[in-house]
Parts: C-alpha cells; sequence; structure tokens
C-alpha cells in the first residue's frame, strides 16, 4: 500500500550505496500488495543487487526473516498501529519507524527501544539506517532493550491500563455531576 511507504525505504537504502562503510548492505522486503509491481520495478531500474523483493510470507514464516535482519524499518504514514513491530521487538531486533507508527509513542522511544524519524523524510531515514549499519553494537542493545520493552507489554498491563481509564472516566462524570454540570454519563 501506498502508505507503507516502501519507496522511501528504497531511496535512503540506495543513498547508503554510495556510502561505504565497513558492511555491504542488503534490504529484503517482504510483503504483497497494489505497490509490488512499481516497487520491484524501481528496485530493477537501480542497478543494484542488493534489494530483494521476497512478495507474501505467512504470519508463520515471519520470524525466520526477523532472525535474517539486523534492523527492521516499518517507514509508514498514517499506520494505525503497526502489530508488527511488536513482534520483531520481541525477537529482539531493533526498529526503525516513522513517526506516523501508531505504536511509536507507546514502543518505540527514539535511541533507546528503537530509532524514530520523520515520515516521508528519506535524507532522515538514510541518515538513521547508516548509524545503525556503522555502529552494529547500537543495533544489539536497542534490540535488547526493546525486547526487554515488550516482556512488559502483555495483556495484564492492558487490563490495568483499561482500568486505569476507566477509574478515570468514572471519576471526571461524578466530578461534573457534584459541579451541578449536568447527569451522569450512566444517567443519560
Amino acid at each position: 500500500m501506498k502508505r507503507k511507504r516502501c519507496v522511501n525505504l528504497i531511496d535512503a537504502f540506495l543513498g547508503l550505496q554510495n556510502s561505504g562503510g565497513n558492511r555491504a548492505p542488503y534490504l529484503l522486503i517482504v510483503g504483497d500488495g497494489e505497490e509490488r509491481a512499481y516497487l520491484e520495478a524501481r528496485v530493477n531500474s537501480s542497478n543494484t543487487d542488493s534489494i530483494r523483493c521476497c512478495g507474501f510470507r505467512n504470519q508463520t514464516e515471519l520470524a525466520r526473516y526477523f532472525e535474517l535482519c539486523d534492523v527492521f524499518v516499518l517507514p509508514s504514514v498514517q499506520e494505525p498501529f503497526g502489530l508488527i513491530v511488536n513482534e520483531v521487538m520481541s525477537a529482539g531486533r531493533p526498529v526503525v519507524v516513522s513517526d506516523e507508527v501508531g505504536c511509536q509513542p507507546d514502543l518505540v522511544t527514539d535511541t533507546i527501544t528503537g530509532r524514530v524519524y520523520p515520515a516521508r523524510d528519506v535524507s532522515a531515514l538514510r541518515r538513521v539506517l547508516e548509524s545503525l549499519i556503522t555502529d552494529p553494537t547500537e543495533c544489539i542493545e536497542i534490540g535488547k532493550r526493546g525486547k526487554e520493552r515488550m516482556s512488559t507489554w502483555s495483556c495484564e498491563e492492558d487490563i490495568i491500563g483499561l482500568r486505569q481509564a476507566l477509574r478515570f472516566l468514572v471519576s471526571s462524570c461524578h466530578d461534573r455531576e457534584g459541579a451541578g454540570r449536568g447527569p451522569s454519563v450512566a444517567e443519560r
């Protein structure tokens, strides 16, 4: 899908090709959809053999791809959540997300549990990738901290948060009722 902004990742990656460094980067793109033909044509016109479009992979196969990667990137715009980020972080891999990926405020703290860059900013994405590629230790440390973060991301934590939100709402309704501002939610 266009909102996944995979073209931004390809362009940022192609910018890395000229940056040198100790390790030659390689990009795997997993997924299928309306943009696939366009993205494959973009890759083919780039004259690089460092990008592979793998197409659709079943959920049960994704863990193998997580094991292959040093860094996972979700460059989406207007991404409601991005559940795959949870999965990658649980696998101990560092993540790079745009600031429009919905899970970012909850899961990805820049330079701590992942890396965050401004959506659609190809140059910023390239700089983030370059910094991670040139510092494998940072990748490992971010992956470890991301995995630690995910160890506290559970159904129990969700229930605690939901209960806190409900208590806040009930308290707010009682406060409004006591101030003569109208009936409580239950009375409406």
